[in-house]
C-alpha cells in the first residue's frame, strides 16, 4: 500500500469511524442525561469539537507553508514558521478563553434558558469550555504541522480515538450518573492527552526534518494572517450558505418542511467525506508540487478528479434511483413520499460537490484562498436569490433545487480556477 493511500486510508477512517460510534451511542447519551443535560453536552461537543474551524485559518496557513518550504528546500525556516504561527493560536485562545469565561454568568443566568436546579452545573460546563479553547487551537496547530510533514497516519491514530472518546465517555459516564460538568472534563482531558501525543509527534518530525533555530517572524505572521484571512471568509460564508435553506423553508413554508428536507440532507452531505479526506490528503503535496512546477502536478491534480468521479458515481447513482426504498426502510413511507425527491436532487449536488473538493484544495495550495473566498462571497446573494424565489414556489423542493445548482455553480467555477492555475504553472 503506497504511503499516499495509506494515507487517505487513514484521515478517511479518523472521519469515518466517530461518526459511526456517534450514531450509535448518540440514543443511550440521550435517555441517560436527559434533553436539559444533553443539550449542555451538545453546547460542549461543538466548542471543544470544533472551535478550530475560528482559528483564523492559521491552521490551514500553516500546512500550507511549511509544505511549501518543504518543496523549496528551505526547512530552515520550518521551526520559526511554526512556532510563529503556534504563538499566534495560543494567543487566539488564551483571548478566547478569557473572553467565554468572562461572559459565563451572563450566558448561564441571561442568555440561555437553563433551569434552576442545573445552573451550578451548567456554569462549570461553561468554564471548562473557557479552558478547553488554547487546547483545541493548540490540536489545530499541531495537526497543521502533521499534515504538511503528511504524517496522516500519526495523525488519524492520534485523532481516530479521540473522536471515538468524544461519544464513548460521555456515554460510560452518563451510565453511571456522573454530573454534567465531570462528562465535559473528560472531554478536555482526553482533548490535552491528543495535545500531548501530537506534541511528541511533532517534535520529532521537527528535530529530524528542519534543522535550525526557531524564533517568531513578523513577516511569517503578516504571512500567515493573509492567507488565513480569506480562509476564514469562506468558514464564515460556508455555514451561512449551509443553513440558509432551513431559514429560509421554517419562515416561508413551515417547521415540518425543514424535518423533511434537513433529515435527507445531512445523511447524504455526510458523504462529502470520502472527497474531503483525499482532498485534505493531496493539500500538502499540491502546496510542495507547485513550488516545484513539476508535471506531476497536473497528472496527480487530474487524476484524483477520476478516482473521486469514478469512484463515488455508483453509490450516487444507487441513492438517487433507489431514495424512495431507502427512506421508507429507514424512517417510513410517509417520510419517503415526502422526502425522496429531495434525496434525489441532493444526492447529484453532493456528487458535484466532492468533485470540488479536489479544485478547492489545489487553489489554496497555490497561495490562492483569496480567490475560494471571493467566489463565496459572489455565491452567498445569487444563492440566496434562487432559494428564496424556489422556496415560495415549490417548498423543500425548490431548497435541494437551488442547493444543487449553487453546488454545480460553484464546482464549475472552482474548476476553471484550477485549470487555469496549473495552466500557469506550467508555463
Amino acid at each position: 500500500m503506497s504511503a499516499f493511500f495509506r494515507g487517505y486510508v487513514w484521515t478517511l477512517s479518523a472521519q469515518v469511524v466517530p461518526m459511526l460510534v456517534g450514531l450509535t451511542l448518540v440514543p443511550a447519551i440521550s435517555r441517560n442525561l436527559g434533553a436539559e443535560k444533553l443539550g449542555l453536552l451538545s453546547l460542549a461537543w461543538v466548542a471543544i469539537g470544533y472551535f478550530g474551524v475560528f482559528d483564523l485559518g492559521l491552521s490551514r496557513a500553516l500546512t500550507q507553508q511549511i509544505a511549501k518550504r518543504l518543496g523549496q528546500s528551505t526547512h530552515g525556516e520550518i521551526r520559526s514558521l511554526f512556532l510563529t504561527g503556534t504563538v499566534m493560536l495560543l494567543g487566539l485562545g488564551l483571548l478566547g478563553s478569557v473572553v467565554v469565561y468572562g461572559l459565563t454568568p451572563w450566558i448561564i443566568l441571561r442568555f440561555l434558558k437553563v433551569s434552576q436546579a442545573l445552573r451550578p452545573d451548567a456554569l462549570r460546563v461553561f468554564y471548562t469550555i473557557a479552558f478547553a479553547i488554547p487546547v483545541v487551537l493548540a490540536f489545530a496547530s499541531l495537526k497543521g504541522l502533521c499534515e504538511a510533514f503528511r504524517k496522516f497516519d500519526r495523525l488519524a491514530q492520534v485523532s481516530l480515538p479521540l473522536g471515538v472518546l468524544n461519544f464513548v465517555l460521555p456515554f460510560l459516564l452518563s451510565a453511571h450518573g456522573a454530573p454534567i460538568a465531570a462528562i465535559v472534563l473528560s472531554l478536555l482531558l482526553a482533548r490535552t492527552a491528543a495535545v500531548l501525543a501530537l506534541v511528541v509527534i511533532s517534535v520529532r518530525e521537527l528535530l529530524s526534518q528542519a534543522p535550525g533555530r526557531a524564533t517568531p517572524n513578523r513577516a511569517m505572521a503578516v504571512s500567515l494572517l493573509r492567507f488565513g484571512g480569506w480562509v476564514t471568509v469562506t468558514n464564515i460564508v460556508g455555514p451561512i450558505i449551509s443553513y440558509m435553506d432551513r431559514f429560509l423553508l421554517g419562515s416561508l413554508v413551515s417547521v415540518t418542511a425543514v424535518a423533511y428536507y434537513a433529515v435527507p440532507y445531512d445523511a447524504v452531505t455526510r458523504l462529502v467525506v470520502i472527497a474531503s479526506a483525499l482532498a485534505a490528503v493531496l493539500f500538502p503535496t499540491f502546496s510542495t508540487e507547485l513550488t516545484r512546477r513539476s508535471n506531476r502536478m497536473a497528472t496527480l491534480y487530474w487524476r484524483s478528479l477520476i478516482i473521486i468521479a469514478v469512484g463515488t458515481l455508483p453509490l450516487f447513482l444507487g441513492l438517487v434511483l433507489g431514495a424512495n426504498r431507502l427512506l421508507e426502510t429507514w424512517l417510513g413511507r410517509d417520510f419517503a413520499n415526502q422526502s425522496s425527491h429531495v434525496l434525489q436532487v441532493l444526492a447529484i449536488g453532493v456528487f458535484l460537490n466532492g468533485l470540488a473538493q479536489i479544485p478547492y484544495s489545489l487553489i489554496q495550495a497555490g497561495g490562492r484562498p483569496d480567490l475560494t473566498g471571493k467566489l463565496h462571497v459572489l455565491e452567498l446573494p445569487i444563492y440566496a436569490a434562487m432559494a428564496w424565489t424556489w422556496i415560495r414556489a415549490s417548498g423543500i423542493s425548490g431548497a435541494s433545487l437551488a442547493w444543487t445548482v449553487r453546488v454545480a455553480i460553484d464546482t464549475a467555477m472552482l474548476m476553471l480556477l484550477a485549470h487555469r492555475q496549473l495552466t500557469h504553472e506550467n508555463q
